[in-house]
């Protein structure tokens, strides 16, 4: 026998149930349905530490249940992770008239709280249209998230020429890590010579600098573009010794020297919950076993 719901853990409950329906009828695109369950007092954002509507809504593509959602009183900079927002969402699914659509309800182009700006997002795809959009809209083009990266560093990481030049053209400010995603080496002198007189003035650093661009060149098994990132300054313990990680799970045994000749600790735990050591015998790599050892790696 079920015991009863009463007062407002029977509330909780109902809300919970309308939730769970909204967020079905949004990811299947079905405006009717999301009408007639706000009409019955479903939320327009969802409930808290819970997916928002606007999200499943944007990825059914279904531009009419997002017009509904907004109007409903959708929150169009609503955002449960530093990564993603709604603009984010439409970004990703390179739908133009929903960025617009978003921008017009009052969506934050430079959103504080997001990290993961949408020019940048646009850049990376390679979105040409969007970036535009974006740029007219007042997007900062010189913004950086915590890893140093701008709009055109992730435009140069993904091959995306046409943006790259777009953004140069409209003056954006260049830095080390672009020029080195440019794979540009005379532009990284030149810059590399500003970078370290801004580092002599203790400039801060962003806390996880040049950690994106590592982790894909030790992907691409990229031992210049390594050594490159390291000589720029880029800590072999960033994004918490992941590029050691990596390297050993991929079989990069010229990675592995070159991090732990620059100081990686192989007895760092990673996220995963493991040491360097772990992960070698796991891929049972005798070569890279030896050079964890001789760096004084534990078992």
């Amino acid at each position: 026998m079920k015991l009863p719901f009463f007062g407002a853990r029977r509330d909780q409950h109902e809300r919970q149930l309308l939730y769970n329906d909204l967020d079905k009828a949004a990811r299947e695109g079905d405006t009717q349905l999301v009408r007639s369950l706000l009409d019955r007092g479903a939320s327009p954002n969802g409930l808290p530490h819970q997916r928002e509507p606007l999200a499943p809504a944007i990825r059914s593509g279904t531009i009419e249940l997002v017009q509904l959602l907004l109007e409903r009183g959708a929150d169009p900079n609503y955002s449960a992770s530093p990564w993603f927002c709604p603009l984010n969402w439409a970004i990703g699914q390179g739908d133009v008239e929903v960025v617009r659509l978003l921008i017009d309800q009052g969506a934050d182009v430079n959103l504080p709280r997001i990290d993961y700006k949408p020019l940048m997002l646009a850049a990376a795809h390679g979105y040409t249209d969007i970036v535009l959009y974006l740029l007219r809209c007042g997007a900062d083009l010189h913004a950086r998230d915590d890893g140093g990266m701008t709009a055109l560093t992730y435009a140069a990481m993904s091959g995306s020429e046409e943006v790259v030049e777009l953004l140069r053209e409209r003056g954006v400010i260049l830095t080390v890590l672009d020029a080195i995603a440019l794979r540009d080496t005379s532009l990284y002198e030149q810059l590399r010579e500003l970078h370290e007189a801004a580092e002599r003035e203790n400039t801060p650093r962003a806390p996880r600098w040049g950690g994106v661009l590592m982790d894909v060149a030790v992907d691409q098994d990229d031992v210049a573009q390594v050594k490159l990132l390291l000589d720029a300054g880029v800590s072999p313990m960033v994004n918490g010794n992941t590029p050691l990680t990596q390297a050993i799970i991929h079989n990069r045994g010229e990675i592995v020297r070159l991090l732990l000749e620059r100081g990686a600790d192989p007895n760092q735990r990673t996220s995963s919950r493991g040491r360097a050591m772990k992960f070698a015998r796991q891929k049972r790599n005798r070569a890279i076993i030896r050079l964890l050892k001789q760096h004084g790696a534990r078992w």
